[in-house]
Formats: C-alpha cells, sequence, structure tokens
C-alpha cells in the first residue's frame, strides 16, 4: 500500500526527496539547489535515502516509500515488545499492535516523510530506557543516547523529544534516599543526544550554507493564543472521531480501577504521552509568530496531527496496560 501510494506530499517531495537525490548525483552534500528555509534542517534521513539510492542504482522514488514502509513495520515490531515488557503475553500482545494502528492511522504513514524513521527511533528509545529502569545497566542508557541522537539527526522537533525523556525518566521512578539529585543524575547523560542539532548548524555556518528559518512575522501576540485555541477546537469537532477517542481515553482509566502500583515504564509512558502533546499544542504558538492567521489555519491542523501522532504509541502502551493488566504482579 506504501508503495503504490503516489508522491503528493510537498515535504516529501521538495525536501527529503530533492535532497537525497542531489546528494546522490552530486556525491557531496549540496545544498545550492534546496530551499534555504530548508538547508538548515538534519539530514539524516535524506542520507539513509541516498544511501537506499546507491544500493539500488537509482534514485526512485518507489525505493523510499519502501524504505519508509519497513522503517513503520519496525514500529509495529518494537510495539510489540513493549507490550510483553510491560506484562502482556504475547496473544494479547498483537491486540496493542491493533489499536496501535487504529490510533496511529494518517496520511504520512503513506509517506516518505521523516515521521515514520521519527517514531520508530522514538520507540526504540523508549524500549531501552525502560529496560534500564528495570536493569540499571549502562548499556541501556547509552543505546538510548545513541538511538536519541540518531532521532535528533532526522527532525529538530526531536528537541523537545529528548528533553520529554529527561524529565519523564526523572519523575518515573520513586524519590530514593539520595533524594532528587540522584533522580537527576542518573539520566543525566540523555541530554547528550541534543548535541547533534547545535553541532549540524555549526559544521553549515563553517560551509557557508545559507539557510533561515521560513516565515513573515518574528512576534508574539497574546491573542494568537485564542487562534490557537480556535484552531485545535474547530480540528476536534470536524473529526469527531478524534474527539470521541480523546474522551474514551480519559473516562476509560476512571471507570476502571487498577489497584496494581504504577510500575516505573509505565509512569514513564503516561509522562512521555503528557509532554507530547503538551509540545503538540505548544508548537502552534511558536507557528504564530512566523505565519499569517490565514496559514495557521491552513497547514496547523496537519502539522499537529503530526506531531499529536508521535504520542499515540506510548499512549496506547500506558492506556492498554492500566486497564487491562488488572491486578497483576510487576515484572
Amino acid at each position: 500500500l506504501v508503495v503504490s501510494y503516489p508522491v503528493t506530499a510537498i515535504d516529501e517531495v521538495h525536501i527529503y526527496l530533492l535532497k537525497a537525490k542531489i546528494f546522490l548525483d552530486h556525491r557531496m552534500l549540496d545544498f545550492d539547489y534546496t530551499e534555504i528555509s530548508t538547508n538548515s534542517y538534519p539530514v539524516f534521513w535524506p542520507l539513509y535515502l541516498t544511501l537506499q539510492f546507491i544500493f539500488t542504482a537509482g534514485d526512485h522514488d518507489q525505493i523510499a516509500k519502501l524504505s519508509s514502509a519497513l522503517v513503520f513495520m519496525s514500529s509495529l515490531g518494537l510495539m510489540k515488545s513493549l507490550a510483553i515488557g510491560l506484562g502482556f503475553d504475547r496473544r494479547t500482545s498483537w491486540l496493542v499492535v491493533g489499536v496501535f494502528l487504529i490510533f496511529f492511522h494518517y496520511y504520512a504513514i503513506f509517506t516518505a516523510l521523516a515521521e515514520n524513521i521519527s517514531v520508530a527511533l522514538m520507540l526504540a528509545g523508549t524500549t531501552c530506557l525502560i529496560d534500564w529502569f528495570k536493569s540499571k545497566s549502562k548499556g541501556s542508557l547509552y543505546a538510548t543516547v545513541f538511538i536519541l541522537t540518531g532521532m535528533c539527526g532526522v527532525k529538530y522537533e526531536s528537541l523537545a523529544v529528548v528533553g520529554i525523556f529527561f524529565l519523564a525518566a526523572i519523575f518515573s521512578e520513586n524519590i530514593k534516599a539520595g533524594g532528587l539529585w540522584q533522580n537527576i543524575r542518573s539520566p543525566l547523560p540523555l541530554l547528550m543526544a541534543a548535541l547533534i542539532c547545535p553541532l549540524w548548524l555549526f559544521w553549515l555556518d563553517l560551509q557557508g550554507v545559507h539557510s533561515y528559518p521560513a516565515g513573515t512575522r518574528g512576534t508574539f501576540n497574546p491573542r494568537d493564543v485564542f487562534t490557537t485555541i480556535g484552531i485545535i477546537w474547530g480540528y476536534f469537532a470536524h473529526y469527531r472521531i478524534s474527539l470521541y477517542i480523546l474522551l474514551l481515553a480519559i473516562f476509560f482509566p476512571l471507570v476502571i480501577r487498577n489497584p496494581r502500583r504504577w510500575s516505573p515504564g509505565e509512569r514513564f509512558l503516561m509522562f512521555l504521552t503528557g509532554g507530547l502533546l503538551l509540545y503538540a499544542l505548544i508548537n502552534g504558538l511558536t507557528w504564530t509568530m512566523y505565519f499569517p492567521d490565514s496559514d495557521m489555519r491552513r497547514y496547523y491542523p496537519e502539522l499537529l496531527l503530526r506531531l499529536a501522532a508521535r504520542a499515540m504509541p506510548s499512549a496506547v502502551l500506558v492506556w492498554m496496560s492500566r486497564t487491562l493488566l488488572i491486578g497483576k504482579l510487576d515484572k
């Protein structure tokens, strides 16, 4: 389905596929033929696509689509592994994967955009970090750092995800004898992953690559808050299924009381979900500083869907864990 889906997304064409083909044709990181507003974007995903083009001796768009589809399939495998790690058996873990597919079903799955690789890397980082909660192995922690570094090399929004990972890790474990500082110090290496973005910008500056953020405005107006809220509410009102899912996710855990204590992994997934959804909403306020209201109403609902979709894997996992694994002992 993904491979047969036409290449129609604007960013898919003029950012990721265009850069990958230019890198292939010129055998170097060449930014002379791309938009200045996108030159600063991290290039891990276009470079990966360039590698696929080299292996297949051609720059066919469907190769990029196939790579994106395979990455999404890896996300399904990671969801199943995370479900088993939370306590589901192998059969019911497939139920988690099925619910995830329902929540996560949106158009970016069928494109060569960077959304699939971002979600897959986030799930891989979540897997390693939850393993670190259980084993306290430095290997698991540094594997998380390595994976999050790759995620930051795909999209700038991943900087916020790294910060959310760090804060969620702090409050996922009980405050022990070492106090709050011990909880802060242990996951501190996670922040190293964010260094890839300033280093990338520094390298671009050394190479004399011209780049600037797209936009026409640079000031914040308090009324923009109401503009953003209106856009979000209008989106939920138009797509009522989204509102129903949101209400169900809030109401269901309130009805079913689970006496089992929250595991560190469940707490981490809860804080991760809340942080990612909050970031998706706040991101609109940043957009209001650069884009007129007409562009906000046209593009922000789609951006909101892309950003909120990153919270769906952790939301599904923690929601189903707290509503289905009732009274079971922590593993």
